[in-house]
């Protein structure tokens, strides 16, 4: 018999479940307000998004499948010192989630294509931007135990919805309902 909290028997631990929640509405530009059985739920809509995001996006890169959106006109960014060799070390990776890069020059790039969830938020010189971002966080730390997870968590994160964007009641349930779909709805 083995203690309950070791690391083989947590892996096992059922996930958490969301309550039966009906969207009131939106507070602040920034929580979905919902009733549930236990009383009034703040969802903070870009955390919220952000999961949905990540195991979406986690899912397509463990089963291998690229989706990308090639932009109308590629971008070239400006690297700051020592990003090359981070985007060399891990072209791989950041081909198989989307991202089309080239490099221009010993410390520029030319993007290509940005990864499909990233679509409506970097085109053009926007993509770019993004991926100089992306960059910047990975190099930072980011969160999670790898790069890989931080690259994908950061990706997740600008492919969100964000505090001060107006929902609808109906995208508020939408995104409730894919919240309560996801491996780890409480987190």
């Amino acid at each position: 018999q083995g203690d309950l909290t070791t690391p083989e028997t947590s892996v096992n631990t059922p996930k958490k479940t969301l309550p039966v929640l009906r969207v009131i509405g939106q507070a602040h530009e920034t929580y979905i307000l919902a009733e549930g059985p236990d009383g009034i739920y703040m969802i903070d809509q870009h955390a919220a998004h952000e999961r949905v995001m990540f195991e979406r996006v986690k899912e397509r890169f463990d089963q291998n499948v690229s989706e990308s959106q090639p932009l109308l006109e590629p971008a070239s960014v400006d690297l700051a010192p020592g990003a090359m060799s981070t985007v060399q070390e891990h072209i791989d990776e950041l081909g198989r989630v989307g991202w089309g890069v080239e490099e221009f020059g010993s410390n520029s790039l030319i993007v290509r294509s940005v990864p499909a969830s990233l679509a409506t938020r970097a085109s053009g010189d926007g993509a770019g931007q993004v991926f100089v971002r992306v960059l910047d966080e990975l190099s930072e730390g980011g969160t999670g135990d790898t790069w890989r997870d931080r690259m994908l968590a950061t990706i997740a994160c600008h492919s969100s919805v964000r505090a001060g964007q107006i929902l609808s009641t109906e995208e508020c349930k939408d995104l409730i309902r894919q919240l309560e779909k996801t491996e780890r709805p409480n987190t």
